[in-house]
């Protein structure tokens, strides 16, 4: 094969090694074409969407403001003796929610403001705007509405009047003064008048036990009436205090008199006893005590026989023994001494019974009532009989159904937690901290420790801690009523130096 043949194959050679290379470069470049016009599409159709719903960013920012300020804003929890108030926490709170969460509308803060209430307090709050919900109430509204709810518990003249009398019981310099600032901000006394001033240092001034009750009608006045002056406080306190003074004084005692008796000789047609009968002698003509003087032609009786004749004349009908056995109200005895039978006379009306004798006041019994008809209707007249109690069941239900609705947080499932005091526990100047180590339990009721331990914690009951210098092991005791609670907690140190509380404590 000479040169030129040769040169020409490979010739040839590069021409189809070309083409062949020109055609994947046109694939290529025809694939990489398509893939950039299927992401331009893509595009077109993801800004077409954005420009069609220009809201949709605005939305999911708000949402995360919220979910933000929501992490950041502790639960309110409403306990007035710590001063735990709604308007303490929202001014301590307000400029977050103002600011960061700017750009919320007033029914998202509302809503915010709302979902950090807790249990009881989303309760009262929601029953206080029945029949509205709470995204029916603005902003403004709710707040208001808060304060007035989970504020003071006492008027402002009263906090004015407990901040005079602030007194250091077992606090320490550091906490007296806090103390003090409190009730002074609790106080409001940048709006004091004189004039209130003044009322204020004057009720202050009655400590004497007996002016309570005029304290307490001062107290009264002022929050009834905050502008009254100290001149018609007193005034008024005056009035009262003559009057009491007259109520409280005894009466004269005034001896009337009514006939004056004088014992001087008359003669017998003025005698004021001429037609009197005498209780001594049963004669006509004079007084007792004047009796005349006469011989009885009769042989006296002697004393003996005359005692025996009066005990005749005047005897008394024979006691027999008691029929009834009495007990008073208080479940007491009554001592009968017996019975006897007499005729009796009631209004007129005449009869004839047994008369029981006790140690208590006359009674008048339904046997001897009902022999006077006249008295028997008038006590029976007003007597129901044959009382239909059908529906009571339905009463009961209604009522039951009613305190449900209007006391939900009592009738709450759960266990109940009072608010109104707290219990504190002192341990002993020198106690030393022990550290009980725990008790073994089985392995298989380790699920059912923990789910009872995670129900306390979720209830208040327990609170987890992660470090403590005193420990005391639980004791776990199987119930044989599944509906009664598993676990009893009971301490197992109770020393000198850790005294557990007991119920007679």
């Amino acid at each position: 094969m000479d040169a030129d043949t040769l040169r020409a194959i490979l010739d040839a050679q590069a021409m189809q090694q070309q083409k062949a290379f020109d055609a994947q470069a046109m694939q290529r470049q025809m694939r990489h074409q398509k893939t950039l016009d299927a992401v331009m599409e893509r595009m077109e159709r993801m800004f077409s969407a954005m420009g069609a719903t220009p809201a949709g960013a605005p939305a999911s920012t708000a949402e995360f403001v919220t979910n933000s300020l929501s992490t950041r804003l502790p639960e309110f929890t409403y306990d007035p003796d710590s001063g735990c108030r709604f308007d303490v926490w929202y001014n301590r709170y307000e400029d977050i929610i103002a600011n960061d969460g700017s750009t919320l509308d007033d029914a998202a803060k509302a809503r915010l403001i709302v979902s950090k209430l807790d249990a009881a307090t989303y309760a009262r709050f929601t029953n206080h705007i029945l029949p509205k919900k709470t995204f029916d109430v603005s902003l403004d509204e709710t707040v208001k509405i808060l304060k007035e709810l989970f504020g003071h518990n006492t008027s402002v003249f009263a906090r004015r009047y407990a901040y005079l009398r602030t007194q250091r019981n077992d606090e320490t310099i550091r906490d007296y003064t806090g103390l003090v600032n409190r009730h002074r901000e609790m106080a409001e006394f940048n709006d004091v008048t004189p004039e209130q001033m003044k009322c204020l240092v004057w009720i202050c001034g009655l400590a004497n036990p007996e002016d309570a009750d005029i304290r307490v009608r001062d107290l009264r006045k002022m929050e009834n009436n905050p502008q009254t002056t100290l001149k018609e406080l007193s005034a008024e306190i005056q009035q009262f205090v003559d009057t009491r003074c007259q109520a409280l004084r005894k009466p004269a005692i005034i001896n009337t008199v009514w006939y004056v008796s004088q014992r001087r000789p008359h003669w017998a047609k003025d005698c004021d006893f001429a037609n009197k009968t005498c209780h001594d002698c049963k004669r006509v003509g004079h007084k007792k005590g004047y009796c005349k003087n006469f011989t009885s032609k009769k042989k006296p009786i002697p004393k003996q026989k005359r005692r025996s004749a009066n005990n005749v004349v005047t005897a008394r009908p024979k006691l027999l023994p008691p029929l009834v056995s009495l007990k008073s109200a208080n479940n007491t005895e009554i001592n009968v001494r017996g019975h006897f039978n007499c005729n009796f006379n009631i209004d007129g009306h005449e009869g004839r019974g047994n008369c029981h004798e006790a140690d208590t006041t006359s009674l008048l019994g339904l046997d001897w009532i009902a022999q006077d008809e006249p008295l028997f209707r008038r006590l029976t007249k007003g007597a129901i009989c044959n009382v239909s109690a059908s529906k009571l069941n339905t009463l009961r239900t209604s009522l039951t159904k009613q305190l449900q609705k209007q006391f939900v947080t009592v009738f709450a499932p759960g266990l109940g937690r009072c608010v109104k005091s707290k219990a504190h526990l002192a341990l002993k100047p020198d106690a030393k901290p022990v550290f009980g180590k725990a008790r073994p339990v089985p392995y298989a009721a380790l699920p059912r420790i923990s789910q009872e331990i995670d129900r306390l914690v979720a209830a208040d009951v327990l609170s987890p801690i992660d470090h403590s210098d005193w420990a005391a092991p639980i004791v776990v005791v199987q119930k044989i009523s599944p509906t009664l609670r598993r676990l009893l907690y009971w301490t197992e140190r109770r020393t000198q130096a850790t005294p557990a509380p007991t119920s007679n404590a």
